[in-house]
């Protein structure tokens, strides 16, 4: 109702309300924030501007992705979105302009994999191919492809996951369109592979590792497990068993399950404190010294992406002191 009256900044400040006061929503928040994406989309085709203060990584940039998405599913030229968006948005001091750009390709992949032609319903690689191709289009380097790739892989692994477009799981072989990928897809494919690994898995620590164990690299495998457990699929559970289930998966696994719960506190909404509580869970006793160094760098490879530098640097300066990781010596 908000967003109907052009009220933008008003919304957004439900929404973060709303993930900070109700588990429900804040389980929810990232569909959500798309949601608001859409109606921002409307409104700027409607209003001719983009105005949106402060902060809009919230709720994993859903927002973003989400503006992206409905800009090219209703027919907008695919560069002239990103160029609207990402370069003519309201950006202040609090957004990473790196994290910015990222995620905006992310968006476009979301948008571009939504093909409505009733030709390809059912067949999941008619909607990665022609998809792969407008991202390379639109893309001035290798890491927005790559990011706009992983939007392709996430919306047709939701597909999968949800039945849209005639789309279901293979239960005799979940991932094999990413066997199908060229090289350079492949890991974008096995990362977002999480909406159908998490449908399989369910809260079971022991399916999680049977089914990333099917891949056959090893990176891929560590990505995908990664991925998966930062979506909360064990949010039933309290911090000690989530940090005994992980190590339950042996020492390949354990490490990036750390990883995938320390992207989850990162998720949250609480702009400029979630880094506090996914150190935090780091620290704790039950940890070996390497599951806490993976679970520290990922924060941090994190944190820089979503800070402007300053605040990166300050992060860093607290954090890592010794000097260990590699990310904030760059």
């Amino acid at each position: 109702m908000l967003l109907k009256k052009g009220m933008v900044d008003e919304a957004v400040i439900l929404i973060r309300h709303l993930t900070a006061t109700d588990p429900t929503f804040s389980a929810s928040c990232h569909s959500y924030a798309h949601k608001m994406g859409w109606e921002i989309y409307d409104l700027y085709k409607t209003t001719g501007k983009i105005d949106i203060g402060g902060d809009i990584s919230f709720c994993n940039w859903g927002l973003v992705h989400g503006f992206l998405e409905q800009s090219v599913a209703r027919g907008a030229e695919t560069k002239k979105a990103v160029q609207d968006f990402c370069k003519k948005v309201v950006v202040t001091g609090n957004v990473s302009i790196r994290g910015m750009i990222a995620n905006c390709f992310h968006g476009v992949g979301h948008g571009v994999v939504n093909n409505h032609d009733p030709r390809v319903l059912g067949k999941p690689e008619e909607f990665v191919k022609p998809a792969l191709i407008t991202c390379g289009a639109v893309s001035e380097n290798d890491i927005q492809r790559k990011m706009c790739a992983y939007g392709v892989f996430m919306g047709v692994f939701d597909f999968m996951a949800t039945g849209q477009y005639q789309l279901s799981v293979d239960k005799n072989d979940p991932l094999g369109i990413c066997e199908q990928q060229d090289e350079i897809d492949k890991s974008a494919c096995y990362f977002q592979s999480y909406p159908v690994i998490s449908v399989i898995a369910g809260h079971s620590f022991l399916k999680l590792k049977t089914i990333v164990s099917t891949i056959g690299n090893p990176v891929y495998a560590h990505q995908a497990l990664q991925s998966t457990v930062s979506t909360k699929i064990f949010s039933n559970l309290n911090t000690n068993e989530i940090i005994e289930g992980c190590q339950s998966l042996g020492l390949d696994y354990s490490v990036w399950c750390m990883r995938g719960i320390a992207l989850t506190y990162m998720g949250d909404d609480k702009y400029g404190q979630e880094y506090m509580n996914a150190f935090s869970f780091c620290n704790n006793l039950l940890m070996t010294i390497s599951e806490k160094l993976g679970c520290e760098d990922v924060i941090l490879t994190e944190a820089k992406s979503k800070y402007p530098q300053p605040k990166f640097a300050s992060i860093c300066a607290l954090y890592d002191k010794d000097g260990r990781f590699q990310v904030c010596q760059r």
